[in-house]
This record gives structure tokens, sequence and C-alpha cells, in this order.
């Protein structure tokens, strides 16, 4: 092997130097070098795995909140539905308890009106009773002699005007 050497043109001292000089070499690097390399990129490994845990635990988080957010709008809407609903009947019972009242009171003003009416009638066959009564008296004073008293030519007129208006006294 030393003729194999010696041929090649190698000289096993330098040889041998430079192993030695690698060998610094690679544990001068490996202190140096690889072993803040490899810790540097365990931290960001675990940046990245914790970056990656924290974005699935987020997507977590919003599929959850979505959920609850449809629930809640679910609620809502069916909330929203029971008070229209509520209202819509408040207002179909005002609304006939109005016309209830509107009817009531047509009926109050209709039988006032009536009452009105038949109170007027009363008061005009009265008022024409005694506008009758004085015709009849003049006209019987004309008709019938002067002799007679003022007291039976009264009891003449009245049962005349009852004779009239269908009243007898």
């Amino acid at each position: 092997m030393g003729e194999l050497v010696t041929k090649l043109g190698l000289d096993w001292r330098l040889l041998l130097a430079q192993v030695v000089n690698f060998g610094i070499l690679v544990a001068v690097l490996t202190w140096a070098v690889y072993k803040p390399l490899l810790k540097v990129m365990a931290e960001r490994r675990g940046k990245i795995e914790r970056g990656l845990s924290d974005a699935e635990k987020a997507a977590q988080q919003l599929k959850e909140f979505e959920g609850f957010k449809q629930e809640q709008l679910t609620a809502f809407k069916r909330q929203a539905d029971a008070i229209l609903a509520e209202a819509s009947r408040l207002s179909d019972a005002t609304k006939k308890e109005a016309a209830a009242r509107a009817t009531e009171q047509a009926a109050k003003i209709v039988q006032q009106a009536k009452v009105a009416i038949a109170a007027e009638k009363e008061q005009m066959l009265r008022d024409l009773q005694g506008e009758l009564s004085d015709v009849v008296v003049a006209a019987a004073a004309k008709v019938i002699p002067g002799n007679l008293s003022s007291e039976q030519h009264r009891r003449l007129v009245e049962q005349a005007a009852g004779a009239i208006t269908g009243q007898t006294k």
C-alpha cells in the first residue's frame, strides 16, 4: 500500500495533517454552526407546529361560533315571529274592540236620537194641542153665542181638542 501511495504522489504526513485539519474543521463547524443551526431549526419547527395547532383551534372555534350564531339567529327568528304573531293578535283584538265600541256608540246615538225625536214629537203635539185649543176657542167664540161662560168654553175646547188628537180627558 505504501507503494501505491508513493506512485499516486501522496505524502502520508501531509495526508495525516489534512485528516487532522479536516477533523478540527468538522469539530469547529459542529460546535459553531451545526448545533446553533439545529437549535434554530428546532425553534422554528416548534413555532410552526404551534402556529398550525393554533390555526386548527381557530378553525374549530370558528366552526363552533358559526353553529352558535346559526342557533342564535334561529332563536331570534322564532322570537321575532312570536312577537309579530302577538302584535297581529293584539291588533285584531283592538280592531274588533274598536268596532264593537263604535257599534255600541252608534246604537246609543240612534237610541238617543229616537228618544230626542219622541220628546220633540211630544213637545210638538203639546204645542199643537195648545195652538189648536186657542184656534178652537176662537172659532167657538164666533160660532157659539156669547152667553157661555169662559169655563164652559174651555171644556168644549178641550173636548174638541181631545177628539181631534185622539185623547179624552
